[in-house]
């Protein structure tokens, strides 16, 4: 039979719960107490545990193992963790092949892991190990990489990973870095939290802290950098080397499958220096920013911008990509920037002389903006032949000064911009000046920059704006030979002037190694003694030069500055051109010479000033500055004056060589002329329909001095004429004229016409004439015969001529003081037939001396014909008008000395003067002289006549 139970009371259940309480309690008492005791009495060693020990790390690893030497278990009392040290920890791959080896572990416990017997720990600690992120190989196994990547640890099943006193291997010249701390709190399992304090194989100390963000296989890592260089990248790129830049940073890894796939970046707070073979000074960094990203699998960096300022000012912006395939596309730029510290950020071993050439040449002003593009194609690198337009600079400039040759005025207030590739530079200038002068829309370039075989050339054009004072300044030591701008007044007016200029950048430049083309329009010119003939005011020029020429084009008014011949080209509106080279000097001159007067008095040549009148002129002068001038033509169009010549002329104008005028025509005169000239010898053939000699002869008869001139020339005279024209419009037809002149006395002459022959030399004169009333007209000597027949024949001495004249079978009519002396000889009805058809003459004959002072001497002056015959002895003062004459007239002179022809009888008795004479005085002045006739005198006999006179 059952014993029947128990009551169960609710008494019961709290004796019970009471009981298994208190017995749990010292049993966890006595289990932690005996753990307690066994932990804290000494560090315990874990032999025995280390299996279970490397299962748990093994847990944590993804394909790889762990294999521990020794282990041993701490505890820092109640407050702290229970740690397991793990000495030499091996790391190994999946084909047990050992990949790195850690010497000491911490490894941090939670209580209740262990004590639900779980040793997977809930931080790690790594102290003083040695970490290759390097990626080179191991010499004891080369297919395996000493590396740890982010998806071979769990790291989710911790709560804690650091690192402590490690050394990290980076890659390539980054080095090797301690990690002084370094420690990473796993909040979940998408985000990581992490600080570390690293110290650089240079002994900088680095700050980094961050956020790892992970969504499935995909990873973002937020970092914070502190005093970074730029030298620990240069691993990315070997231009960073000898860059000392420290800078804030931060930054964003992005990995993919746990592999880094790209990191950006953003760096402030630039300081430090760059020393680089690419420049070629040390540029001091004071501050700047940056942005860019680095694909690590395309291996590419992209800077997005970049900002430098340096400690002399400059600012230095930048973008672009670059990666390993030597694919290159950057974009720089640079402000503020003086031409002195432009050595400092131009690149080395480029342009050598042409940045020379800036140093020298280039001071003052600013750099105000600057860009550089850098585009480098694979192609490129592989071939090693590098484009020139593989670069792009371009800046802006202010306020430079530049002195590009020796001794010229420099250019100063430069603005403009600039362009550079690795063949050229190429210089814009927007405004300038040039001492007083402005310049415009000029070009610098300088070319075949770093070309193998060849000297880089500098090219210079430009427009210069401004006073002929500058452009006289620069064309003097720019162009030697001629100066243009010799004299003062040359530097009037005002100048708008093209230039080109090349010269090679060398040392010790020389002008003749400057090519040059200058083209210059002045306005309101003022030249003295353009071609070496004329002044010239208010001109509008056109002056172009370079190597091989000058010339000179335009229009002005010209003042009268040197004769050329009888011409002056004085106030007149001229049109020229002249050509300087090698070969010589050419000059072309077209000019209206209205307001010019053109006159040679002494042979009837004048153009009056108020005469519209043409005048051109092309000289040549060929062999330098003392050659002679070629005239190749001269042409002098106006109503009254045409001609056209050619010839040689001295080089300073003072002679001609040889003349030609084809063609004269002036004052009634048509002619052609040659005339020489050698060493003070002159030679001078005239040919002409028809000459106007008047004034020739008139000259001839006024010259005192009988033609000699002081200094005078040695000239032959050929003249060959059709008709002449001489005085008192009497012509001599067909006339050869030969003159001698020796020291300008001008003794031999021999002339022949239809009815005149002359000879004259220094000692005699014989003329001969059929027609001695036209000669006498034609010399202005008496003008009241008409016919005869003459001889004359005389000697030359001191000045003075004596001889003796025959004229036969002529007539005289009228008189000058005849028809009175007949009158008061009541000789009327002949007086009458002198006035009217007038008196025919048999033969006169006279004994004369004519002296220098105008003196005219007759004796033995016998005229006689039918009608009356006439007898004179005295003087006539041609200079004084005076005449002094006395002697007889017989009338009927045939008749009245018949007696006389009777032998012996009539001679004694009559003579040849006749039975019936009249007796006549002249004096006085011989346009009015006085007239006294002895009427008496009529009846006597000429044997008798000296009783009544």
């Amino acid at each position: 039979m059952e014993k029947p139970r128990k009551k169960f009371s609710i008494k019961t259940l709290e004796k019970i719960i009471i009981r298994s309480v208190f017995t749990l309690i010292i049993l966890g008492v006595l289990a932690i107490g005996g753990l307690y005791a066994w932990v804290v009495a000494a560090p315990r060693d874990l032999a025995n545990y280390i299996p279970r020990i490397e299962k748990s790390l093994n847990e944590i690893l993804v394909d790889k193992s762990v294999k521990i030497e020794s282990a041993e278990l701490r505890w820092g009392g109640l407050e702290e963790k229970l740690e397991i040290r793990v000495n030499n920890l091996t790391l190994k791959d999946d084909k047990d092949t050992v990949i790195a080896i850690f010497s000491d572990v911490k490894l941090d416990f939670k209580a209740s892991g262990l004590l639900a017997g779980k040793l997977i720990p809930s931080s790690i600690k790594i102290v003083d190990a040695d970490i290759d992120l390097s990626r080179e190989k191991v010499a004891e196994d080369e297919n395996a990489e000493v590396k740890i990547d982010a998806d071979e640890i769990n790291f989710f099943i911790l709560d804690e990973f650091s690192i402590e006193n490690t050394r990290l291997r980076l890659p390539g010249k980054l080095g090797i870095w301690l990690i002084n701390y370094a420690n990473f709190e796993i909040e979940n399992e998408k985000v990581i939290k992490f600080v570390a304090d690293l110290k650089t194989q240079k002994d900088e100390a680095v700050l980094v802290s961050g956020d790892i963000f992970i969504d499935g296989k995909q990873a973002v890592i937020k970092s914070e950098f502190s005093n970074l260089n730029a030298s620990y990248f240069m691993a990315a790129s070997e231009y960073l080397e000898g860059v000392d830049l420290r800078f804030d940073m931060l930054t964003e890894l992005r990995l993919t499958d746990f592999e880094l796939s790209s990191a950006s970046f953003n760096a402030l707070n630039f300081s430090g220096e760059i020393n680089s073979d690419i420049f070629r000074e040390k540029i001091i960094i004071a501050g700047g920013e940056g942005k860019g990203e680095y694909d690590f699998n395309q291996e590419i960096i992209s800077l997005e911008w970049l900002e430098i300022l340096s400690d002399d000012g400059t600012k230095i912006t930048g973008k672009g990509i670059y990666n390993s395939s030597e694919n290159a596309e950057l974009h720089f730029g640079l402000e503020n920037i003086r031409p002195e510290n432009l050595n400092k950020f131009w690149p080395k071993d480029v342009g050598d002389n042409a940045l020379e050439w800036i140093n020298e040449s280039v001071r003052d002003g600013l750099v105000t903006k600057a860009s550089a593009k850098l585009n480098l194609q694979p192609a490129d690198a592989e071939t090693g032949i590098i484009p020139a337009d593989i670069l792009d600079f371009v800046f802006e400039y202010e306020g430079m000064t530049v002195n590009y040759l020796d001794n010229l005025l420099p250019v100063k207030n430069i603005s403009g911009n600039a362009k550079m590739d690795l063949n050229s530079i190429q210089f814009n200038i927007a405004s300038a000046t040039l001492g007083g002068s402005k310049i415009s829309d000029a070009v610098v370039v300088i070319r075949d920059i770093e070309q193998e075989g060849k000297t880089e050339n500098i090219e210079i054009t430009g427009n210069v704006d401004g006073t002929v004072v500058d452009l006289a300044d620069f064309y003097h030591k720019i162009v030697k030979g001629k100066k243009f701008f010799a004299q003062e007044n040359a530097k009037a007016g005002t100048a708008k002037t093209k230039i080109f200029l090349k010269f090679p950048l060398i040392q010790d430049l020389l002008l003749e190694q400057v090519n040059y083309n200058i083209s210059s329009d002045i306005e309101n010119a003022a030249i003295d003694y353009l071609l070496d003939i004329f002044h010239i005011r208010n001109g509008k020029i056109n002056l172009a030069i370079n190597n091989d020429e000058v010339r000179v084009k335009g229009s002005a008014n010209t003042t009268g500055a040197r004769k050329l011949g009888p011409v002056t080209i004085d106030d007149a509106a001229a049109s020229f051109e002249m050509l300087q080279n090698n070969q010589g000097e050419r000059y072309v001159v077209s000019a209206n010479v209205k307001n010019s007067t053109i006159a040679v008095p002494e042979y009837d040549i004048l153009k009056p000033a108020g005469q519209n009148s043409l005048f051109d002129m092309v000289l040549v002068q060929n062999g330098g500055a003392g050659a002679p001038i070629i005239l190749q033509s001269a042409k002098l169009q106006s109503p009254s004056l045409y001609a056209e010549a050619s010839g040689i002329i001295k080089n300073d104008f003072s002679d001609f060589i040889s003349l030609q005028v084809p063609k004269m025509v002036f004052n009634g005169n048509y002619l052609a002329a040659n005339a020489k000239a050698n060493s003070g010898n002159y030679s001078l053939s005239i040919n002409a329909q028809q000459l106007n000699a008047g004034n020739v002869i008139q000259r001839f008869k006024d010259d005192k001095d009988d033609g000699k001139q002081e200094g005078g020339i040695n000239i032959n005279v050929n003249i060959k004429a059709e008709k002449v024209y001489a005085l008192n419009r009497q012509t001599l037809d067909n006339v050869n004229l030969n003159l001698a002149c020796y020291a300008g006395e001008c003794d031999d002459l021999k002339m022949q016409t239809n009815t005149l022959s002359l000879a004259s030399t220094k000692n005699s004169l014989a003329i001969k004439s059929t027609d001695a009333g036209r000669f006498l007209r034609a010399m202005d000597m008496y003008e009241h015969m008409n016919g005869g027949n003459m001889e004359l024949q005389a000697m030359k001495k001191n000045g003075d001529l004596s001889g003796e004249i025959f004229i036969l079978d002529f007539k005289l009519t009228k008189g000058d003081f005849l028809p009175k002396v007949l009158t008061l000889g009541s000789l009327t009805g002949i007086a009458d037939t002198l006035n009217g058809e007038g008196i025919r003459f048999n033969k006169m004959k006279t004994d004369f001396n004519y002296k220098k002072d105008g003196m005219l001497e007759l004796s033995k002056f016998k005229m006689y014909g039918p009608a009356i015959g006439i007898w004179a002895e005295g003087y006539v003062q041609t200079e004084t008008d005076n005449i002094k004459l006395e002697g007889n007239i017989v009338p009927a002179y045939t008749a009245n000395t018949l007696l006389g022809n009777i032998p012996v009888v009539g001679q004694i008795l009559i003579g040849d003067k006749g039975i019936f004479a009249i007796s006549y005085k002249l004096s006085g002045k011989y346009s009015d002289p006085s007239v006294s006739v002895n009427p008496l005198s009529s009846l006597a006999p000429g044997i008798l006549k000296e009783i009544f006179q």
